[in-house]
């Protein structure tokens, strides 16, 4: 029998999975800051790695749609709007 407490943090941790999955970094972002402690995501170096890589996959995800949108003309591709 799963506790209240248990179901609350798988709640949060599939909410913030769902935000990556979508590419919603907005969302991830907060739910991150949120729901992950200060003192983890300040001492825990894999914690770091971890939303480090979150956010190089949100910035290539970003680019990779901008780019697809963009002419052959442009050279340079800049920020996202929306979820990115």
């Amino acid at each position: 029998r799963e506790s209240v407490v248990i179901r609350s943090r798988l709640d949060k941790l599939n909410t913030m999975i769902s935000c990556f999955n979508t590419g919603d970094s907005e969302g991830f972002t907060k739910l991150w800051y949120t729901h992950i402690p200060l003192y983890v995501r300040q001492e825990d170096q894999r914690v770091q790695k971890c939303y480090f890589m979150v956010r190089v996959y949100f910035l290539a995800r970003c680019w990779a749609l901008e780019g697809s949108s963009i002419s052959s003309s442009s050279g340079f591709l800049f920020g996202c709007e929306g979820s990115c």
